[in-house]
């Protein structure tokens, strides 16, 4: 690094320490792994320029021949953040061709060119100027057009004064690269500024990262980056009235602060038709008029009745709807406000007069229109307009205009859309049962022929009816739809309680809330490692795997439940981020109540003071509550499966890897191999995974593993015990244990050794 003088001018503590957190926040989105730091050249004080986490292993390289290597080897196993002395390259923007700085700025072009991009791989992280990603001179686009060869940037962040080596004039970026595929990738760009709310920036870049399209204060989306001659340059402000075109997109993008009907849409004005335009529906130039009655409950237009629906001839093109306009009910009676998409087989159509149009000004996605439909059905509609005539509410377009529209959100939207799914099926398997009750007797020769054709065509029916009869019954629920280890303690209490044995059944009753909340506790120690959350009750757990005279318990596995229920602890993390449910688990007083009767009960057999004869039945009624109170209010773990991936195939063409899976929920670990695809092919065989609602998968290992038990020779799952001369391995489904070094390593990793 050079010695230069305004490079020390006045140091920029605030914007540096910005820079450095969102930096790791970002990159903790993209991957769990904990990137390798690699610096290069002479001088080895990189590491005081920007701070980074502690926990980030560095790597220096005194030549620059050696580093493209060194980076390839390390991109295989994990991600790797360059930093490479950024005042020399940025001297070489300004000093001649023969200076020290321009040197390095060639070493480091030619070092970048000998990294290697290969599908499925982490991502590369770079430090560097921004001119050599927003600079049009031949030079810098010859870099950008090297980099686009093999990688695509996924995320560009700016800054001007965040780093301590730099003039503060000087703007900086960190590039985000992934290995190219065939799939578009969008790209995300964020400034941060010179100084400002670490919590509200942080906010804003949570936003950005699960916003499919538009803006926020700071950042923006784009479908994808510039092409590499014209650069990739932050477009705007970041101010939330930029309106500057977006790269690579077709509309503005969108404040979050002001998503309005009127930002999002035109109101387009329907078309009062007159009897003597009326047409044939195969006619020419027939349009079908829509009305209000045409706009059903899913969010769709009824197919076309050609004993009702009315057509008109010569309709002016103003008029005409087109696919992706919102047609959406102007009177209605309360409670049934009705919006629907228009789609290319609905039309040539119109609105008629009692409805009014809404038309996309600026590119929609998807999951957001999902989610403005279900809004637009909702009653909040109702609540905008004053007017009620005859019982009837009347909108006008005054009304719309100013009505605020839900934000994007990508978690929403999904479960939306599981929800619109299962209605549908049920919907279906409804109209079978109808037309097959009404088809009855068509051909029938006697009612005994058409008993038989009832019991042979509906026993499907019948079986689907019985089954959703059984989801009323919360048992049922937890024996088949619950994580194995739970289910399977479950099903031992419900045994055991259903045969009148009080002793027996009241010892599985403990003993299936302790798996329950060591599961959960377990579940949260591998969801805050991978969101990069340090939890103090975790160095608990350490302490007490390190004790030889018992490994950790009730007690640890409640600290670490009770901690994580902390909204402080939360506030980091995107709001569809699994960790919120599992911190609510213990906020409930009576949920807390529960536990704290629990705990009591194990300590009280713990001491000899177990309940007689007399006592245990009251006491197993009691007991058996208050483990259906807990497991009602841990229901979303039926939502998150528990999976052992089997294979990983990854297809270089498609960018996507085919999983095999066996998914371990309910009584039995015998269980039929699935298979799905997945974005990323860097996943364990042999390891548990969790799936969340938002469909990422969440690595257990080393919380939690799965394998033979060498001892009762059935599939279980196994957390670390106690550490006794070697590690000791726990089950959760029945206690036995088994000696493991194998996951030794991986505890250090994580802390737990």
């Amino acid at each position: 690094m050079t010695g230069s003088e305004d490079h020390v001018a006045v140091p920029a503590q605030d914007a540096s320490a910005l820079f450095g957190q969102v930096l790791a926040a970002m990159l903790r989105h993209y991957t769990s792994d904990v990137p390798t730091v690699v610096t290069v050249g002479s001088d080895k004080s990189f590491g005081s320029v920007l701070p980074i986490p502690a926990d980030w292993p560095i790597q220096h390289d005194n030549a620059w021949v050696a580093l493209p290597a060194r980076i390839n080897g390390l991109l295989s196993v994990g991600p790797v953040l360059l930093l490479p002395p950024i005042a020399d390259l940025c001297d070489s923007a300004r000093l001649s061709q023969g200076s020290a700085a321009a040197s390095v700025a060639g070493l480091f072009e030619a070092a970048v060119a000998g990294i290697e991009a290969h599908p499925g791989q982490a991502p590369l992280l770079m430090l560097l100027p921004a001119k050599y990603l927003t600079s049009k001179t031949r030079g810098w686009a010859r870099f950008r057009r090297m980099l686009a060869r093999q990688w695509q940037p996924v995320f560009i962040l700016y800054s001007t004064g965040a780093l301590r080596s730099v003039h503060l004039s000087s703007e900086v970026a960190a590039v985000l690269l992934c290995p190219n595929t065939t799939q578009t990738v969008k790209s995300r760009f964020f400034r941060v500024p010179r100084s400002g709310d670490e919590g509200a920036l942080r906010e804003d870049l949570e936003t950005l990262l699960r916003l499919p399209e538009g803006s926020t204060a700071y950042g923006y989306v784009s479908h994808s980056a510039s092409s590499a001659d014209e650069g990739w340059s932050y477009v705007g402000d970041g101010s939330p009235s930029q309106s500057a075109a977006v790269p690579g997109t077709t509309a503005r993008p969108l404040s979050l602060r002001d998503l309005t009907v009127s930002s999002v849409f035109n109101i387009v004005r329907g078309f009062s038709g007159r009897s003597g335009d009326l047409c044939e529906a195969h006619a020419p130039r027939g349009a079908r008029l829509l009305r209000g009655r045409d706009i059903r409950g899913d969010g769709t237009i009824a197919e076309p009745d050609p004993d009702s629906d009315l057509w008109y001839s010569d309709i002016p093109e103003r008029y005409h709807l087109r696919a992706g306009d919102v047609l959406i009910r102007d009177a209605f009676l309360p409670g049934r406000a009705g919006a629907a998409l228009v789609r290319e087989r609905d039309l040539p159509a119109v609105a008629g007069n009692h409805t009014i149009a809404l038309r996309p000004v600026t590119s929609v996605g998807p999951e957001h229109m999902r989610l403005i439909l279900a809004f637009l059905r909702s009653s909040a509609v109702e609540r905008v307009s004053p007017r009620v005539v005859s019982g009837l509410v009347h909108l006008r377009r005054q009304d719309l205009e100013s009505l605020v529209l839900p934000q994007p959100d990508e978690a929403l939207a999904t479960a939306l859309d599981d929800l619109d799914t299962a209605g549908r099926q049920l919907s279906d398997w409804s109209a079978e049962a109808t037309a097959l009750a009404r088809s009855v007797f068509t051909d029938a020769r006697d009612t005994g022929h058409a008993r038989q054709r009832i019991i042979e065509a509906g026993q499907i029916l019948r079986l689907r009816a019985e089954t959703a009869v059984q989801l009323d019954d919360f048992g049922y629920i937890v024996r088949t739809r619950f994580p194995y280890p739970i289910a399977l303690r479950w099903r031992e209490t419900e045994a055991k309680k259903s045969a009148g044995d009080f002793g027996p059944a009241y010892d599985a009753v403990l003993d299936a809330t302790e798996i329950l909340l060591c599961y959960s506790a377990l579940l949260t120690a591998a969801f805050a490692h991978g969101a990069g959350l340090d939890l103090s009750s975790v160095t608990a757990l350490r302490n007490k795997l390190a004790n030889n005279h018992g490994g950790p318990g009730l007690g640890e596995w409640t600290e670490v439940l009770q901690e994580i229920s902390s909204k402080k602890k939360r506030r980091s993390l995107g709001a569809e981020h699994p960790l919120h449910e599992l911190g609510a688990m213990l906020a409930d007083e009576e949920v807390k109540a529960a536990r704290q009767r629990h705990s009591a009960r194990r300590n009280n057999q713990a001491h000899l003071r177990r309940a007689d004869s007399v006592e245990l039945p009251k006491a197993l009624e009691e007991s058996f509550n208050d483990l259906s109170l807990l497991l009602n209010r841990t229901r979303f773990l039926a939502d998150w499966p528990l999976i052992e991936i089997t294979s990983v195939t990854w297809d270089a063409f498609r960018g996507q890897a085919t999983l095999g899976f066996r998914r371990l929920m309910g009584d039995h670990p015998v269980v039929p191999t699935e298979s799905m695809r997945n974005p990323s092919s860097a996943l364990e065989t042999g390891s548990l995974y969790v799936i969340d609602r938002s469909h990422q998968l969440h690595l257990l290992r080393p919380y939690l593993t799965g394998r033979i038990c060498p001892i009762c020779r059935t599939w279980s799952t196994f957390h670390a015990d106690k550490v006794d001369n070697q590690l000791v391995l726990k089950s959760l489904e029945h206690g036995h244990c088994v000696a493991d070094s194998t996951v030794t390593e991986p505890l250090r990793h994580v802390g737990l050794l």
